[in-house]
């Protein structure tokens, strides 16, 4: 008996797996098992296994479909990424990674850990309560996040295309966002304000397939000084670079993220040329994606165009 079955997991090419059982008495029971690689991030169903059977001597050909109900899904990638960004940004003025001194505004006063600051002591709370008590304040506020790509640039099982890194660039910010406790937003996006939680952040991305590429005018119509906006843009996509280039001056995002290698008739260096003066630009290489996200804190500080014009400010 032959046993078939095709794994959405795997990558297009290794996907049909297949078992043969040499002998299976009556009302036995064989375990048949494999491994794979998750290939890329989606919702997957498992479709029936089929089983095949020749028997005696290939004489007599019966097949049937079993239903092994079975749905999985995969979370994009979030890979490591540093922003340090706070409430001057707006202004210009890019701060240093370090976390931000507090307020000044009392909020309460908390149980003493270890790692607290002996001159945060709230010595009246600390009599009252019979133990050790420590002030809390008010962080200073942090800079929202908005993030803009087109989901027209991809589709297919090819995990190397524009939307699949544009993804893999919102899960990493995002991460970072809800980690710090800064406000993300996300364009496109099913909510009207920032994401809720980073689990419906992840459902959200790990389900969206190619569509409209609205997402960047909505961004831009809503840009505001207050936050900080970035765009991710393919080279191939000219539509999206005529857009951007006719929209910088005065209300441009704070970085762009440029994807390169993605489309045959590409002109890398026009595509950075024309998005020059509005915005701080990155350049990603296919390839290249977890050194661009590691780099963004550089690229985002106002600094001089490096050699190769690769990262920093581009003109």
């Amino acid at each position: 008996m032959v046993v078939e079955e095709r794994c959405p997991l795997a990558s297009p090419e290794e996907r049909d797996k297949g078992f043969l059982v040499a002998g299976l008495g009556p009302k036995a029971r064989s375990v048949l098992s494999y491994e794979t690689s998750c290939y890329r991030r989606s919702h997957y169903r498992f479709p029936p296994v089929e089983l095949m059977s020749s028997a005696p001597f290939g004489l007599f050909r019966a097949s049937r479909k079993v239903d092994a109900p079975l749905e999985i899904t995969v979370y994009p990638q979030a890979l490591p990424v540093r922003l340090g960004l706070r409430g001057d940004v707006a202004a210009g003025r890019l701060p240093s990674p370090a976390r931000p001194r507090a307020s000044g505004e009392f909020r309460g006063a908390r149980e003493f850990q270890t790692g607290d600051q002996l001159r945060s002591i709230h010595w009246r709370s600390s009599a009252r309560r019979g133990q050790l008590m420590v002030k809390e304040f008010d962080d200073a506020p942090r800079s929202d996040v908005h993030l803009a790509f087109n989901p027209a640039m991809g589709g297919g099982d090819d995990r190397e295309n524009p939307l699949e890194y544009s993804i893999r660039i919102a899960a990493s910010l995002a991460r970072l966002c809800f980690q710090e406790g800064r406000a993300f937003r996300m364009s496109p996006s099913p909510w009207d304000g920032p994401a809720p939680s980073w689990r419906d952040l992840l459902e959200y991305l790990a389900r969206l397939e190619p569509g409209e590429p609205s997402s960047l005018w909505d961004a831009l119509d809503n840009a505001n000084p207050a936050v900080t906006t970035l765009m991710v843009v393919s080279a191939a996509d000219k539509d999206a670079l005529g857009l951007l280039a006719g929209r910088l001056q005065g209300r441009g995002p704070s970085l762009t993220i440029l994807l390169e290698g993605f489309g045959e008739s590409e002109d890398c260096s026009s595509a950075a040329g024309r998005l020059a003066g509005g915005t701080a630009v990155v350049r990603c290489r296919k390839g290249e994606l977890k050194e661009t996200l590691e780099s963004l804190t550089t690229a985002l500080r106002p600094a001089a165009p490096l050699p190769d014009a690769r990262l920093g400010r581009t003109g």
